[in-house]
């Protein structure tokens, strides 16, 4: 029986359920898994929660304040961290008012082709588009299940201790899910941000491939795929996300301005991106993909030249480190320096070709 009020409040708007429903499917913990739980700060309420519904489990982990510990033989484990006063988050990380706020002051001072960022639109040669702020590479729950089902099914070459070695580092991956480092600029205008969710499994590497044909003149691949993801898509539309798209140069020019990406980084995607992850070495390259990524991203963060993106972007990296103290999704990736990085890519490189050269002769 959950027995507080703030949990409680929490609770009902996350699993969107009454209470009396809640009392039957989750437990407080006392002391079976205390050693979960964070130290205290004032101000704080930790939980240790014992969860019968994947679904609901779920829901509480991907939540801003909620983490997942681990799956028992009756219930799924999770902590969860709640301010004590003031209003709850239960929109998506993605999608709050500091993430807006991030992202409209750099992408307004980054771009120089008349892209302005306005109210959550982007404005382009005058023409308004509708946008958001998304969510770069998913490893919320139920993305970490398809990844450790693909990795139990086909294990290839990887021995059992490389395997659960893979499968700690998703669950650690999970955790990073919310940083600032993993949000950018999204365009809703006919149906981009669908495209992302539906082709490729919400794969970031296999959108940058499918954003890379359009740009090598297979544009009906983005332009017509709205419609196949979200039902009629206007002739205008249409024509509002060609101009967004081709006030990009290539792909290169839109990674480095979106995603804050290099070359390198983004040549690697284009070769992964239209590959399947069908066995746990090509999971394996995705993770260290996803590490690449989110590691550029945070050199881009802590060296920017302007102040206020840089207090923007800690703001929101304090306010994780608050909300769930140390053992939590407060955790970030280490910064590396430009030759580890690099270092990094080139392992990553030669994997991929490995795997596409048995791939030719078998």
């Amino acid at each position: 029986m959950v027995n507080d009020i703030r949990l409680n409040e929490f609770l009902v708007k996350i699993c969107k359920c009454s209470v009396e429903e809640i009392d039957k499917i989750i437990q407080v913990d006392k002391d079976e898994y205390k050693e979960y739980k964070p130290k205290e700060i004032e101000g704080f309420g930790w939980y240790i929660l014992k969860c019968k519904n994947r679904k609901w489990a779920e829901k509480i982990s991907d939540s801003l304040y909620g983490w997942w510990i681990c799956e028992d033989k009756t219930y799924f484990v999770l902590g969860c961290g709640l301010p004590n006063t003031g209003q709850l988050l239960i929109e998506e990380y993605d999608k709050g008012e500091d993430a807006v706020e991030l992202l409209s002051t750099i992408y307004n001072q980054e771009n120089s082709k008349g892209i302005i960022i306005d109210n959550n639109d982007i404005c382009v040669k005058g023409v308004r588009i509708e946008a958001s702020s998304d969510t770069d590479i998913n490893f919320k729950r139920n993305k970490i299940r398809y990844y450790e089902d693909i990795v139990d099914s086909n294990s290839g070459e990887m021995d059992m201790i490389q395997i659960e070695n893979l499968k700690r580092q998703l669950n650690v991956l999970n955790h990073l899910t919310y940083t600032p480092t993993n949000i950018s600029l999204m365009p809703r205008t006919a149906g981009l941000n669908n495209i992302k969710q539906n082709w490729g499994n919400d794969r970031i590497d296999t959108f940058i491939y499918m954003l890379d044909l359009y740009y090598k003149g297979n544009r009906s691949i983005i332009l017509d795929a709205g419609r196949r993801t979200r039902g009629i898509i206007s002739y205008k539309a249409r024509n509002q996300l060609a101009l967004y798209l081709d006030s990009f140069s290539d792909i290169y020019d839109y990674c480095e301005k979106i995603y804050h990406i290099d070359k390198v980084l983004v040549d690697i995607m284009l070769q992964t991106g239209g590959m399947g992850l069908e066995c746990a070495e090509m999971v394996d390259i995705y993770v260290s993909i996803a590490n690449a990524f989110w590691n550029q991203k945070l050199i881009f963060y802590k060296n920017h030249p302007s102040k206020d993106v840089r207090e923007k972007y800690l703001k929101m990296i304090n306010t994780l480190r608050v909300a769930h103290g140390s053992k939590c999704k407060s955790e970030i990736p280490m910064v590396k320096d430009r030759f580890e990085i690099d270092n990094d890519l080139k392992i990553i490189s030669y994997r991929v070709e490995k795997i596409k050269f048995k791939q030719i002769n078998t």
